[in-house]
């Protein structure tokens, strides 16, 4: 004769194996509270990575913020200031870009320290595209060279203004606008109203 098992007891895996030192293992469901908490950690985990992984966020990645601070750190930031300090801030970001030397130093510290934002092409990565003709910000030298020096907070552009100085900053603008009209793979979305550079 069999007894029916109460269906408000743990129903154990095995009879025989199973049992050790006077415990049982049983095949009872996991507490509500740790499966509520894993699945906030998937929710957390999806939300993390689209902020810090996909394009069109504002977030640096953790590379991008590493490359901003070992720069900060490995760079003389004093004497790259003071060697743009008296520099002259007055150029032109209309073509043509003739000065060889300048465009080559614009672009070697273009892809040293913009390149991880803006794409090594100018397409746009977490920073505007920078071949097209739309602006964020007024398409002036001046208006410009003030940001890349004073950085954006709120966009996720860093200051430059401690690690490139006046010159580098200039020069790589320069660079900048030598890219205008060129067709990069893979360009970013046009980001503000179309202008010309000035």
């Amino acid at each position: 004769m069999t007894t029916e098992q109460d269906p408000k007891q743990p129903v154990p895996l095995h009879n025989e194996g199973h049992d050790f030192d006077g415990i049982q293992e049983l095949d009872n469901d996991l507490p509500k509270w740790w499966v509520n908490l894993f699945l906030i950690t998937i929710v957390f985990s999806a939300g993390y990575m689209a902020w810090f992984h996909l394009p069109g966020t504002s977030a640096l990645s953790l590379d991008q913020e590493y490359l901003v601070d070992k720069m900060r750190i490995e760079g003389n930031t004093t004497a790259a200031a003071a060697s743009g300090a008296n520099d002259a801030v007055s150029f032109s970001l209309k073509p043509p870009f003739d000065d060889a030397a300048v465009l080559a130093e614009g672009k070697a510290t273009f892809l040293t320290n913009c390149a991880a934002c803006h794409g090594a092409n100018g397409e746009g990565v977490v920073g505007p595209n920078l071949t097209d003709k739309n602006w964020i910000h007024a398409p002036t030298a001046a208006s410009l060279l003030e940001v890349v020096l004073k950085g954006v907070t709120a966009k996720g552009m860093p200051a430059w203004e401690g690690v490139l100085g006046a010159k580098k900053s200039k020069n790589v603008l320069i660079f900048m606008a030598s890219l205008q009209g060129s067709q990069p793979a893979n360009p970013k979305a046009p980001e503000g109203p179309e202008a010309t550079l000035q």
